[in-house]
């Protein structure tokens, strides 16, 4: 599964380089996504969300990733094919599909209910049974003509497969399984083997309509907003179900940071590059200035931290390697950011929250048409900041 794991880094970077989400225009994306119709199955609603996510990938990198799939389908099928895994079965009430991510992502409200669960990889073997494959044929029949929609899909298929006939769950589990275009083939899959398929956010939504389509029984939502956002996407669940897990709202009483220093704010940056960096290290300063104690936390996906240091060489730094997201907050007043994840945080959990809306004006913007959330929410705004 090399090749799996090439994709895996190599795609999410070359589209977060094509300015996703804000790429394409809100309205644009809602007249995108009326046009089709509604559909017959979980086949349809997987096809319709992968036609939705070409919108962002922009017409050369779809010809390349489908040239590339149309040589790797048939390896990897034969691959698959003639794959024979030692399968020690097992037998869990819930399995949590979550690629070594900790469980404090899930809500307590799903966790609570099974105490017979397991968390396991996608990456942990894959294999089809021949009920599989005359599914997969019968989803290569409809699309024939999409070659990386299938590879993903057969791709996926595979691992759900292994991970159902190895531990036998009574449901599967993912995070950010919206995420994907698969997400609605799998919940017909697991169906199929008599396998309930749920899932939980696990960052950040906007009207954003590469999360549109999306089916599942059960899916944890963070707050009411984001149901109504889905909605809105055309996704579909048999039960949304709001429940914020502990990752979101943090019990700060229970953080140690002893020894660490606290601020006034703190900025969290995302994968910001060059004259955006400047712009907001030109805020900090001002805050700066003004009297105030300001530190600059860098993503921890950061390509070039070296760049970090050089953009805010006047600012204290904080490695996110070395202080927790947890250990941050606490240590902070006041989080600053254009639409991190981590202001819904430090909302939920009682801090301070302040909205970037000065060092990329046109983004700030479209998070109004966008949805963001925390526009509805209590907030302070950065320009607001440094007048005051």
């Amino acid at each position: 599964m090399s090749v799996l794991l090439i994709l895996k880094s190599t795609v999410p970077m070359l589209l977060r380089k094509m300015g996703r989400p804000f790429k394409v225009p809100v309205a644009k994306q809602k007249e995108f996504l009326s046009s089709f119709p509604e559909p017959k199955n979980n086949m349809e609603r997987t096809y319709y969300q992968y036609k939705c996510q070409i919108l962002f990938w922009g017409k050369w990198f779809h010809v390349c990733a489908s040239v590339v799939a149309f040589f790797l389908l048939p390896i990897q099928m034969l691959i698959i094919l003639l794959k024979r895994n030692t399968v020690i079965r097992e037998s869990v009430d819930l399995l949590l599909l979550s690629e070594d991510m900790p469980n404090n992502i899930y809500p307590e409200e799903l966790l609570c209910n099974f105490t017979n669960r397991k968390s396991c990889s996608f990456l942990d073997g894959y294999s089809l049974t021949h009920e599989d494959w005359r599914y997969f044929i019968d989803l290569a029949k409809m699309y024939p003509f999409s070659p990386y929609f299938l590879y993903k899909c057969l791709v996926k298929m595979a691992m759900y497969s292994y991970q159902i006939n190895k531990n036998n769950p009574k449901v599967i589990a993912t995070c950010g399984g919206e995420f994907t275009y698969t997400s609605s083939l799998l919940t017909d899959f697991c169906k199929r083997h008599k396998v309930k398929h749920f899932n939980t956010m696990h960052g950040e939504m906007f009207y954003y309509i590469l999360d549109s389509f999306c089916n599942f029984h059960k899916f944890y939502v963070w707050d009411a907003h984001y149901k109504e956002l889905l909605v809105d996407l055309r996704a579909t669940a048999d039960e949304f179900i709001i429940a914020p897990p502990k990752s979101v709202i943090i019990d700060l009483e229970k953080i140690d940071v002893d020894g660490l220093k606290i601020y006034d704010f703190k900025y969290y940056l995302q994968l910001q590059y060059g004259e955006h960096m400047k712009q907001v290290a030109e805020a900090l300063n001002k805050l700066k200035a003004k009297g105030f104690s300001v530190c600059v936390r860098y993503h921890p996906r950061t390509p070039n931290v070296s760049a970090i240091y050089k953009a805010f060489n006047a600012i204290e730094i904080e490695n996110p390697k070395q202080i927790s997201i947890e250990q941050s907050i606490k240590t902070t007043k006041s989080v600053i950011a254009l639409n991190s994840t981590v202001l819904f945080q430090a909302y939920m959990s009682g801090v301070s929250v302040v909205i970037d809306d000065i060092t990329n004006v046109n983004k700030y913007t479209l998070l109004g048409e966008m949805q963001y959330v925390m526009l509805s929410k209590k907030h302070r705004l950065l320009s607001q900041c440094i007048e005051e």
